[in-house]
This record gives C-alpha cells, structure tokens and sequence, in this order.
C-alpha cells in the first residue's frame, strides 16, 4: 500500500520546509496508515489531511509498477507477505535541492 500527497501538501504534513537531497521530509515517526495514532501524536496533520482532496492511496500487487512524480510525498507499507521495492532516481539538475525546478518539470502531470 502507498500514501501519496503532492509537494503542496507539505504544510499539512509538517514537513520541514528544507529540501534535503531534492526531497522534503515529514517528522520522523509519522505514519499516514494509522489513523487513531496519527491522530493522537500528530493531531493538526491528521486534521489537515481528513479528506485533503489530493491524498492518493493505492494498492499495488506483484508486477505492478508506480510512476511517482517528483516532489511527491510518499509513504509505502508493505502488507503480509515479504516484498522488494526497486527505485530509479531520474531528475534533472536544476531540480535537485530546489522544488521549484521539481514543479516546473512536473506541471504538466496535474
């Protein structure tokens, strides 16, 4: 299962507004698949993202793949058997620390 939530979505997560390595972060500890924890540990995000009308949850089986933009938060729970998850970095130079360039380079997606 995955959580995804697009770059503008950071305020409502609590990420830390400094992109590290082209990528934003959320607190440490932050699980977007619990509901009752994340609303006891992190109440104005569970607040925020309650029905946020761009919080994407998908299920992926074996063989599927997932495009995910850049910029894009993203949270992965793997279910009950083991799995193995492959990433391909690609991003291009002007956007790497600065998610201006991410936005530019992804605009069309939305």
């Amino acid at each position: 299962r995955l959580a995804l939530l697009p770059p503008e979505a950071a305020r409502a997560l609590g990420a830390d507004g400094a992109p590290v390595d082209g990528g934003q972060y959320p607190p440490v500890g932050m699980d977007l698949f619990d509901g009752p924890g994340l609303a006891a540990s992190f109440p104005d995000t569970a607040a925020a993202l309650r029905g946020h009308p761009h919080l994407v949850r998908v299920h992926l089986a074996a063989g599927d793949v997932l495009f995910i933009p850049c910029g894009w938060f993203h949270q992965v729970q793997y279910q009950d058997e083991p799995s193995i998850s492959v990433t391909f970095l690609a991003s291009h130079g002007d956007s790497v620390g600065d998610l201006r360039g991410c936005k530019k380079h992804t605009r069309d997606l939305q």
